[in-house]
């Protein structure tokens, strides 16, 4: 399996200096000066956890996954977190504060064309396989993921999206589930109908909205959208929540991800997973 991973960039150089607000310092509990810093990357060890070439102390750590407060045993190596806490001034070292773990997408396998072109299509969103990817089952007799059988098989996928439909996965996760999770642009937004990718997506009165209300629904934003119960589409969202980046005073931020937008923003800068730096 050759990789996909083509239009994915590591920015971390780049990210971390273009997103410099008046860094601040701080004692670390190792004496060296640290610098409060949000890394977000995928995790490639643990033993403490190592994120971005950085090992982060979890020892007073909150971890949350998907909204949900966990442990540190809930991560696996290939997830993509967010880090927060402090780095320490040799660059290698830091304290983490809080992991925030994001699943990218969660549903049915429509087709699996991974001994092909190395590709899944998960509700939609076409997910790209490489070497790289981490694939873990709950499911026996599934071990890898060109065995991921379509219109059966329920998956988690942990990466980088640009938003349209399109994922670069660092973990794939076979799941004993019926839930869907959706992560993209809204477009097409008519009534209570939209598109993440090309899933439709409905909207009702029992529908809760996080971080936003119905009235901030709009094309061009970007959401997470959750449906208890899948029975085919349109997908009928039991939450949809605003996924909003904000920038903190005093703090360092470093993004690992894939070029979503080099060409509809300003100039000098570009969009790395929906982000703009």
């Amino acid at each position: 399996m050759k990789s996909l991973f083509n239009k994915r960039l590591h920015v971390l150089g780049i990210a971390a200096a273009a997103l410099l607000i008046g860094c601040s310092g701080g004692e670390s509990g190792t004496g060296m000066q640290a610098n409060q810093t949000t890394t977000t990357g995928e995790i490639t060890g643990f033993g403490s956890v190592y994120v971005n070439g950085i090992k982060f102390d979890t020892n007073q750590a909150s971890v949350d996954v998907d909204g949900t407060p966990s442990t540190e045993s809930a991560l696996a190596v290939g997830m993509v977190v967010t880090v927060t806490g402090s780095v320490n001034s040799d660059g290698l070292t830091g304290t983490a504060n809080a992991i925030t773990a994001k699943t990218e997408v969660e549903g049915l396998v429509f087709a699996n064309d991974v001994a092909t072109n190395n590709t899944l299509n998960v509700m939609g969103q076409i997910i790209n396989v490489s070497n790289d990817t981490k694939f873990k089952s709950e499911i026996t007799g599934i071990t890898t993921v060109d065995q991921l059988v379509a219109n059966v098989s329920v998956v988690e996928v942990s990466g980088y999206s640009d938003g349209q439909g399109n994922i670069y996965a660092t973990y794939i996760k076979a799941l004993d589930s019926n839930e869907v999770k959706l992560h993209g642009v809204v477009q097409g937004l008519d009534g209570n109908t939209f598109q993440i990718g090309s899933i439709d997506v409905t909207f009702d009165a029992s529908t809760q909205f996080e971080d936003m209300t119905q009235d901030d629904l709009a094309d061009g934003i970007y959401v997470s959208v959750e449906s208890s119960n899948f029975t085919g589409e349109p997908v009928l969202a039991s939450e949809i929540e605003l996924e909003d980046f904000s920038e903190t005073e005093g703090s360092l931020y470093e993004l690992e991800g894939i070029v979503t937008d080099i060409t509809n923003i300003g100039s000098g800068e570009f969009a790395v997973n929906g982000r703009v730096v």
